[in-house]
């Protein structure tokens, strides 16, 4: 009795360790250098305007436009000091890989491109957001130096 007990609990273990591991519920996370070559933009910005456009589902989800103004193109036809948007959702409850932009004041990294109706899109979602402290990369550029990111760029030319 005990032994098949044993048996049925490990595959009821089993059938639960596929079902969890077959879930998609993450994004599938690039190398930078797909991040690079998938990006049609990439600059350096600072965020210094967030405003709620709207909401969805009574209330739950807010759409903002987060408004940046672009310190150094890498990659792309964006010039200095010229102002993106890009618009984000914030729910009342947490969302795995839900895009977030700093707060005004704020610098970040961003690999973009534009979607199907001509707004800016980070690349692959939250990992084409990489917020900054001075020139250090944080959120998924942490293990690069910036001056890395810009030759590696440059050799994409």
């Amino acid at each position: 009795m005990k032994s098949k007990l044993c048996i049925a609990s490990i595959f009821l273990f089993a059938v639960l360790l596929t079902s969890v591991h077959q879930s998609d519920g993450m994004i599938r996370t690039l190398s930078v250098s797909e991040l690079i070559s998938n990006a049609e933009y990439i600059v350096i910005a600072e965020a210094y305007q967030i405003t709620k456009t709207g909401d969805t589902t009574k209330g739950k989800i807010t759409i903002l436009r987060n408004e940046l103004k672009v310190i150094e193109s890498l990659k792309g036809t964006i010039l200095p000091d010229e102002s993106i948007v890009i618009n984000t959702f914030k729910a009342e409850h947490w969302i795995e890989d839900n895009v977030e932009l700093p707060l005004p004041g704020s610098k970040v990294f961003l690999f973009l491109k534009k979607n199907q109706k001509g707004e800016f899109s980070p690349v692959n979602g939250i990992q084409g957001v990489w917020p900054m402290l001075g020139d250090k990369l944080l959120g998924m550029g942490t293990r690069y130096k910036l001056d890395d990111i810009r030759a590696m760029i440059k050799q994409t030319k």
